[in-house]
């Protein structure tokens, strides 16, 4: 009995004590669990992009710099000199994420902000590193489209949000549409002012407070709010940002004319 109890001694017990070990050691620092828990963090409820304390994180010296009602801008184009502001104040913005558009007008924007995650990172055509440290955008896996990474912005926010014009300018086309086969939903062009040549377009808005020849102004003018889908289909921001709620989409288009 003593040489059994010896032999579990000196063989079976350093090996039990050492996989004990290897066991708690890898569950604390478990690389893939840190992984695992890091995207839990990006795509849940509990995402910085929605929390006040993940918003003061990306805010340099905290104290003094208040964002939560301010119109922050999400895309430019340098080139052209242009700059497109959130349509709602942040604090009402649930998140930001790119995508490609579906026709050949849509205009690359750069984004602005802290990027959290692309998805689409060989169809992104311009430079994502804006030096803002807000608002927090994504930018979404590819749809199969011919077009860039970042030609369409949508825009999430709290449901029953006020839309407000991202730019000054006039509108020039409000259009009823038929979307994914069956679904209505409203189409808005806005001219930005001193660029004939441009149209912000915008999808999914109802109740419109606004029709073709208004003027417009940045941050200012309601547009409408942003039309609910969530009980109709599915939409590829809501794999982004949690929970579900609606949306716009925004794109920058060049202007050709209609024959």
């Amino acid at each position: 009995m003593r040489k059994r109890l010896n032999r579990w001694v000196f063989y079976w017990a350093p090996g039990f004590l050492g996989l004990v070990i290897v066991t708690v050691v890898f569950g604390l620092f478990n690389p893939f669990k840190a992984e695992k828990r890091k995207i839990e963090d990006n795509f849940s409820s509990k995402s910085y992009i929605l929390s006040r304390a993940g918003k003061s994180l990306f805010v340099s010296g905290g104290a003094g710099r208040v964002y939560d009602k301010s119109f922050l801008p999400f895309g430019e184009i340098k080139s052209l000199n242009i700059r497109l502001y959130l349509p709602a104040p942040y604090e009402d913005v649930t998140g930001v994420a790119f995508h490609e558009a579906g026709n050949f007008k849509a205009l690359s924007q750069e984004p602005i902000g802290h990027l959290i995650r692309n998805d689409n990172p060989y169809k992104t055509d311009v430079p994502l590193n804006s030096g803002e440290v807000l608002p927090n955008y994504f930018i979404m896996e590819s749809r199969g489209e011919y077009s860039a990474a970042t030609t369409v912005a949508d825009v999430a926010m709290k449901e029953g949000t006020p839309v407000r014009s991202p730019i000054d300018g006039v509108i020039t086309k409000v259009k009823h549409v038929v979307i994914y086969g069956g679904y209505d939903d409203l189409q808005v062009e806005i001219m930005p002012a001193g660029h004939p040549d441009l149209r912000v377009a915008f999808l999914h808005l109802d109740q419109l407070r606004i029709k073709e020849g208004d003027s417009v102004k940045q941050s200012k003018t309601v547009l409408g709010v942003a039309r609910d889908f969530r009980s109709s289909f599915r939409s590829q921001i809501e794999d982004y940002v949690k929970p579900a709620v609606p949306h716009v989409h925004i794109q920058l288009n060049k202007y050709i004319p209609e024959p």
